[in-house]
């Protein structure tokens, strides 16, 4: 499938878009390589997830491709005691879509915003055999701060789990 990364948009994450969205999530994981989970939840628990997400005003936007999402990206902030100043991303982009900055392009997007809300740090973890989201990633700045070695076992093969951040240093408060 030949796509022409100029006909896909960055939007804020929208209910419009939620049965897509859940289908190209159900993609994504399916493919048993990138994320935490191997399928989609059922679309009455994402829509019930993405109404609070959206109400919260979380930090999310949608890759589309006509009305069709074709990436996702969300940076969710933890709201617990001594760390609300960081939030935890998460994202993924069809196989079809891969290598034509849609990536570059959520992360652009979703990076400003969180900056722009203050957040002064972002986590995120990544499987050791993603080269290309880790390339990415340190693309942005992102540094490996830890490694769960064999963290994740599925199909008969161990993968690393990688722990990287990336702090907004003009965020921080003056240091006493």
């Amino acid at each position: 499938m030949s796509v022409d990364p100029s006909s896909s948009r960055i939007v804020p994450a929208s209910l419009e878009y939620i049965e897509s969205f859940r289908d190209c999530l159900d993609d994504v994981a399916r493919e048993r390589k990138w994320l935490m989970t191997v399928q989609a939840p059922p679309l009455a628990e994402v829509q019930v997830y993405w109404e609070k997400m959206i109400a919260d005003e979380v930090t999310a936007f949608f890759a589309l491709d006509g009305s069709r999402v074709v990436g996702f990206i969300d940076i969710k902030p933890d709201l617990k005691d001594g760390i609300r100043h960081r939030a935890r991303l998460g994202m993924g982009v069809l196989c079809d879509y891969r290598g034509r900055g849609i990536g570059r392009r959520l992360l652009e997007t979703a990076l400003a915003r969180a900056k722009e809300r203050g957040l002064m740090r972002v986590d995120l973890t990544v499987y050791a055999s993603n080269a290309a989201a880790i390339g990415l990633y340190r693309k942005f700045g992102f540094v490996e701060e830890g490694r769960m070695i064999k963290g994740r076992y599925l199909d008969g093969r161990f993968d690393d789990i990688i722990q990287m951040g990336l702090i907004f240093q003009e965020n921080l408060p003056p240091e006493e």
